[in-house]
């Protein structure tokens, strides 16, 4: 008969085997998804070029810049709240400007 420890063991061992092979297959999964992305730009590339499309370079910029938010999980809430700070801020120097501007005509 096999003791509780020994199955304790056995069993501590093959959880550890299957972490590990899960932790490997997941950076392997991980590896193969960024080549495909790779392959997926270079079709795209070479289906433009074969076409004649192609985008200036603000485009461009903007394009990376939207996959690299989705990349990271942002929220639309998070890029609405962005955008409503970077509003105030902007309302706040335009306040202060037209201010400034206004007090030296009156002198």
């Amino acid at each position: 008969m096999v003791s509780n420890e020994t199955r304790l063991e056995t069993l501590k061992k093959q959880i550890a085997k299957r972490e590990t092979l899960i932790k490997s297959e997941s950076e392997k999964l991980k590896n193969d998804k960024k080549k495909l992305e790779q392959l997926e730009t270079a079709v795209m590339s070479e289906y433009m070029t074969k076409e004649g499309i192609s985008f200036d370079e603000n485009f461009k910029k903007q394009l990376s810049l939207a996959k690299k938010i989705m990349a990271s999980k942002t929220t639309e809430q998070d890029i609405a709240d962005f955008f409503a700070l970077s509003e105030d801020a902007v309302s706040a120097e335009t306040k202060e400007s037209t201010m400034k501007t206004e007090g030296n005509h009156h002198v």
